[in-house]
């Protein structure tokens, strides 16, 4: 079929098919234009969209990046109270812990609480308490949360009392050496150990008592703890003393005064000082016995713990009554009925007033000893 431009006419005589269809062209392609110039709008947007989004994300990511690790307030707190522990004031480290027990009791945070109530549990024992309620506690909660570590923790801190493990009592101390031997825990199997030979000690068998204690120093040195091994050399020294050697006795004990100066543990210095002067005391060399005993009672005096400082008080002015510095001895004898009567302590009130009693009569002061003497008699009436 010809095509209409074949047919032989002029053109202009009948309208061509592009004039015809250029109308609908023109619409076509202004339809398509307007559409591409839309999808390009729409691109564009979409790709700021897109841009914008990748901003604001990378903003908030790096709001909320977390920056150098910091320590929550809590493990902040906690670690002022083991710094107030280590520096021998177990009485501010009670206080700054009391709000972080509330705390972790509210939120019911019992793996925190085990943990706080086991360090309370300490610091009364370093006060000279009885920690029994506190590690019970912490151990019950150690085993809710199954955190072995607690259980050691508290089981340390029971020590030989009794305990029902799965229907069998049994002391506290040889479930945490099971425990400490499985888990392969030098610290507290060495913690273990001095308890066991404590108990040794405390049923006359001196002997197996040394040996304890001379591997749990063993066991300390190799987990890096000084405290530890501090706690078993001072008992190798009283052990050594019941054996009857008295320079090896001395010698752990002058270690531990050497090492608890050096670490700023005045609470281990004191008892060391005491240790020394009694062993002094033994062997006759009473000025050696009274300026140990003067150091202890300085050191806990520094502590403000008269509680700590009365008895090496009272061996102190018992050395000094034997040596014949009564003026001496009445001043501490002083020190020491004031602090009783301030803290209720008669037990020891009634001792200081028969050593003054004592002192006085030496001295030929028969009616100011008759006068101590019963209200001494008194105060051990009263008991």
């Amino acid at each position: 079929m010809p095509c209409p431009s074949d047919s032989g006419a002029p053109s202009a005589a009948r309208p061509s098919s592009y004039a015809t269809l250029r109308p609908h062209i023109r619409r076509s392609a202004g339809r398509y234009t307007r559409s591409m110039a839309r999808s390009r709008a729409l691109h564009r947007f979409f790709a700021s969209l897109t841009v914008l989004l990748v901003l604001l994300l990378g903003a908030a990511t790096s709001a909320q990046a977390p920056s150098p690790p910091s320590v929550r307030p809590d493990e902040d707190r906690l670690r002022v109270v083991d710094s107030l522990a280590d520096a021998a004031r177990p009485d501010s480290a009670l206080t700054l812990l009391q709000p972080l027990l509330r705390e972790s009791r509210r939120r019911r945070d019992r793996r925190a609480l085990a943990l706080l109530v086991r360090k309370q549990g300490e610091l009364i024992q370093r006060q000279g308490g009885d920690p029994q309620r506190p590690a019970r506690e912490a151990f019950s909660l150690a085993q809710a949360t199954r955190d072995t570590s607690g259980l050691m923790g508290a089981l340390a801190l029971m020590g030989t009392r009794p305990l029902d493990h799965d229907g069998i009592v049994e002391p506290a101390v040889e479930w945490l050496l099971r425990l400490a031997l499985d888990e392969n825990d030098d610290r507290f199997e060495s913690l273990a150990r001095a308890t066991v030979a404590n108990d040794a000690l405390a049923r006359g068998q001196a002997d197996e008592a040394r040996r304890g204690f001379a591997r749990a120093i063993e066991l300390a040195r190799v987990a890096g703890d000084w405290r530890a091994e501090l706690l078993a050399t001072r008992g190798l020294g009283r052990a050594e003393l019941a054996l009857g050697r008295l320079d090896e006795a001395r010698e752990a004990h002058r270690k531990v005064a050497r090492v608890a100066e050096d670490r700023h543990d005045e609470v281990d210095l004191g008892h060391a000082l005491s240790d020394l002067a009694e062993i002094e005391r033994i062997v006759g060399d009473l000025d050696a016995a009274a300026e140990d005993d003067r150091r202890a009672w300085a050191v806990f005096r520094r502590l403000g713990s008269p509680r700590e400082w009365i008895a090496p008080a009272l061996d102190l002015a018992r050395v000094q009554k034997h040596v014949e510095r009564y003026a001496d001895a009445e001043t501490t004898l002083a020190h020491v009925t004031m602090a009783c009567d301030s803290l209720g302590l008669g037990a020891f009130e009634a001792e200081a007033d028969r050593e003054m009693a004592d002192v006085l009569a030496r001295q030929a002061r028969w009616a100011d000893a008759a006068a101590v003497a019963r209200r001494g008699l008194a105060f051990g009436r009263a008991l």
